[in-house]
């Protein structure tokens, strides 16, 4: 009866031993999952470095820009490179300048074409130094060499970042891309009756708008044109004019002497002199591709005065 009951309690402590260890075994994976969900998230945030090309969507013809190399988010940076890639005959680069992390400036140290559409850029911290935070790597500065409507990738490649330990650091590179695009301030065509005569009133632009010359819609079958326009802004010192050419070469357009930029938001005032019949717009406020033009009196060449015609034009 003794060695029943003996036999009985050692296949208990046996089973009883065998659950105790299932049960550590499930705690500690229960508290190794728990940790392991708690620290993944710090490890992607810690290695989620983007180094990314930051350039204005839309440039004009014949402007200067910068495209800025951001880097998000990275952790004792010392020194690193890259290569950035273009369409030359779009756009080129004439510079690159210094970036910066967190107040700190990261020296692009060199730079130099490696092709005729890619330059490579250096930077660096001092030796030993580290940097941690958010800011840009370099700043590239390019001008436009393209016609309105050609685009460019700006491509990153060969991208190495290096921390303080010559470690490297992984990093998500990104593009971008410009466009070559006309910002302009056009009325669009207008209407029948026309006769010419001096236009007098204010321009306000919804947008910056770089001006080069002015175009005048002339009504079907006739030489409608411009013959003298004035623009200006006293507070802004603004007072720029430009006179007609006459019936030769690009006609329908008045050329300034030099470019000069409306800026958005700022009213300016202007006299325009037409010939022949131009396209008029028989209202006295008109809402544009690129803001408001509004009329403050019209004296046709009869000497008669109107206070709803605004000429048909294109600022560009």
């Amino acid at each position: 009866m003794s060695k029943k009951i003996s036999k009985s309690i050692s296949k208990g402590s046996r089973k009883g031993v065998l659950a105790y260890g299932v049960i550590l075994c499930i705690a500690s994976l229960a508290i190794a999952i728990t940790i392991l969900a708690a620290i993944a998230p710090q490890v992607e945030a810690e290695e989620r470095v983007v180094v990314a090309v930051n350039a204005p969507a839309v440039v004009e013809i014949g402007e200067r820009f910068v495209a800025r190399i951001d880097v998000d988010n990275v952790t004792d940076l010392n020194s690193g490179q890259f290569d950035l890639s273009f369409d030359p005959r779009v756009v080129n680069v004439t510079a690159v300048k210094d970036g910066e992390i967190e107040g700190e400036v990261v020296s692009a140290f060199k730079w130099q074409f490696v092709d005729y559409d890619t330059v490579r850029v250096l930077v660096r911290m001092p030796m030993g130094v580290g940097v941690t935070g958010s800011g840009y790597l370099a700043e590239v500065k390019f001008e436009v060499k393209g016609e309105s409507g050609d685009k460019s990738a700006l491509a990153l490649s060969r991208g190495l970042l290096v921390d303080t330990e010559a470690k490297k650091i992984n990093a998500e590179w990104m593009d971008d891309k410009v466009t070559v695009g006309l910002i302009i301030f056009d009325t669009g065509a207008g209407t029948f009756p026309s006769i010419s005569g001096t236009h007098e009133g204010i321009i306000i632009p919804a947008i910056d708008i770089v001006v080069h010359k002015m175009y005048t819609y002339p009504s079907i079958g006739t030489g409608g044109h411009s013959v003298y326009v004035r623009i200006w802004n006293d507070e802004l010192e603004l007072n720029e004019s430009a006179t007609w050419d006459g019936f030769i070469g690009d006609w329908h357009n008045i050329v300034f002497c030099e470019p000069f930029t409306l800026y958005a938001g700022k009213t300016y005032n202007f006299i325009i002199e037409t010939g022949s019949y131009p396209q008029i717009h028989h209202t006295d406020v008109l809402n544009v591709a690129g803001g408001t033009i509004k009329c403050k009196g019209f004296t046709d060449a009869n000497g008669h005065a109107h206070d709803n015609w605004i000429p048909a034009i294109k600022l560009w």
